[in-house]
């Protein structure tokens, strides 16, 4: 296929090359190049071009994206708009059901001359990872998401995530049940809460209100891709207990600031070398340490366990007499995590900020060097790769040191392990307790979630390939990763389901970098539509 002249434009920190072909491959994050083929067909869009966020809203999909976008959801603050989906479909006459944990299920009834077919689930989480820039001003609590469109993508512009994951999805349902000439069998449309966070939602959600045979989970972002398998999932919470001394002089306080990585989802990112901004800091402090005998007197960094961070920051304390070297030292050190990750996060930044003279309080000594051997001990990143599944560079087992907080009496990190076999997840809980079992550290573990494994036959994934193939030309591949999907929950409360996950292509979640592509939730649109009317066929035996 010949390629059109690529047009070249700037979305916050982001260039982007666009073709004319539709699979997307993101090759870095900021100031890197992202190649988007968007594919000639009459199918992606019937209106290529949109004057802008206005007349985009009129598309079936983004105009209920628009509205969810006005609506506060961040997990664990979805009532809102759980409610509001409720009063969606009694407004329109479909039967909803809002349980005890604001999961809503809507019925509709199957199409004329489907309705002695299997059902279909079609499932996606309300919730959001709420993530802003340092410097906006935004309430994820009342103020509505500004959208930007320029060109084919939607995006905050860097100032905050989106949504996308998993508005796109919800929306994309919203459409289905709205389309009155669409054919279709029985639908249960599932919303579940708190997905980015505990899983509560979908742990909770009653198996007895469904009897769909099918499950199509609308959560994945790469639309030439249908997701079979995802990982597991587990929280882990570690508090040191620690205590504070008084300063017997005055020294000098400073702020230390490391910033600009790109973050985004501990999951589908962990491999992409994109650095964590809670070990850059700890990797800062420890030479203030060992060089300038510089004091912690606090510490606070990232904002989500399932969200790598993009920024930490603490409060140190040296001797006046050190202060050129510590500019020497910081100076050094971004120069070094810069050439680490130059192609990451080339404007990584290791900053300090004077504070004055300071007699307050610090960490006790003894507390700190516990807490440097516990964060410098306790794993982060890639635990191992998958062996399991012929699918060259998935990962197996991983953690993120997501958050982390110094408070009163105790310091605590936060992170989120992930894996596809239980026995490499209990060998990385085993590495961690045996660790805070040496330093006097407490671990907690919470709102753990099940693998989703790969299911040899599949007529629903059979019937998805031939359909994209009959719609695109294109072939539609079957892939596993390494992120949390609620089909796994699902799965174990009603075992019989066939699954399957789609989406249209989204980058950076998780991230104020979040950003999709229009036409290809449009494409996306167009075969969900197509894949439940085909769902009338005979199905044969897979190649």
């Amino acid at each position: 296929m010949a390629l059109c002249k690529k047009q070249l434009f700037e979305i916050h920190r982001l260039k982007v090359y666009i073709t004319d072909g539709m699979n997307c491959i993101v090759h870095a994050a900021e100031k890197t190049d992202v190649w988007i083929d968007i594919k000639k067909d009459v199918i992606i869009m019937e209106k290529t071009e949109f004057g802008g966020i206005e007349e985009l809203m009129e598309h079936p999909v983004f105009r209920h994206f628009g509205r969810i976008c006005r609506i506060p959801h961040g997990s664990g603050n979805e009532r809102e708009l759980s409610d509001y989906l409720k009063r969606w479909a009694e407004e329109r006459g479909l039967r909803c059901v809002q349980d005890e944990n604001l999961n809503i299920i809507i019925y509709k009834p199957a199409a004329h001359g489907y309705e002695g077919l299997p059902g279909v689930i079609l499932q996606a989480h309300m919730d959001m990872v709420c993530e802003k820039a340092s410097d906006s001003e935004h309430d994820f609590e009342k103020d509505p998401i500004e959208l930007y469109l320029d060109d084919d993508i939607l995006s905050g512009r860097g100032q905050t995530s989106i949504g996308a994951d998993d508005g796109i999805g919800v929306s994309l349902a919203l459409a289905i049940l709205e389309d009155k000439a669409l054919k279709h069998p029985p639908l249960e449309v599932l919303f579940t809460v708190e997905e980015e966070s505990t899983f509560k939602g979908i742990e909770t959600v009653d198996g007895r209100l469904f009897d769909g045979d099918y499950l199509i989970n609308l959560d994945y972002f790469v639309d030439d891709q249908v997701l079979v398998s995802g990982c597991g999932g587990i929280g882990v919470k570690i508090k040191l207990p620690i205590s504070y001394e008084t300063a017997e002089y005055e020294m000098m306080a400073y702020e230390v600031k490391i910033e600009n990585l790109t973050g985004g989802h501990s999951g589908g990112d962990i491999h992409k070398a994109r650095g964590n901004a809670n070990e850059l800091f700890w990797r800062t402090l420890r030479l203030y340490e060992a060089e300038l005998e510089a004091e912690l007197v606090s510490i606070e960094g990232g904002t989500s366990r399932v969200a790598i961070p993009r920024e930490t920051k603490g409060v140190i304390l040296i001797d006046r007499e050190q202060t050129e070297k510590l500019e020497e030292l910081t100076e050094r050190l971004q120069n070094a995590f810069r050439a680490e990750y130059q192609v990451t996060a080339p404007h990584l930044n290791v900053k300090i900020r004077a504070m004055g003279p300071y007699t307050g309080r610090y960490m006790y000594y003894p507390s700190f060097r516990k807490l440097l051997k516990l964060v410098y001990l306790v794993p982060n990143g890639i635990m191992e790769m998958n062996g399991a599944l012929d699918m060259r560079g998935l990962v197996e087992s991983s953690i993120n040191q997501g958050v982390m907080r110094s408070g009163e009496n105790f310091f605590v990190l936060v992170g989120e392990i992930r894996y596809s076999h239980i026995s490499s997840r209990n060998f990385i809980i085993e590495k961690i307790m045996a660790l805070s079992e040496l330093l006097e550290a407490k671990v907690e573990l919470f709102a753990p979630y099940p693998a989703w494994n790969y299911r040899r036959r599949s007529d629903l994934r059979q019937l998805a390939v031939k359909t994209y193939r009959e719609l695109f030309d294109e072939k539609l591949k079957p892939v596993a990763v390494h992120a949390g999907i609620e089909c796994g929950c699902l799965l174990e409360k009603l075992p019989h389901l066939d699954a399957i996950s789609i989406g249209a292509n989204c980058w950076y979640f998780h991230s104020v970098n979040e950003c999709v592509s229009v036409s290809s939730v449009h494409k996306v649109w167009c075969f969900l539509k197509q894949l439940l009317e085909n769902l009338d066929r005979e199905f044969e035996e897979e190649e």
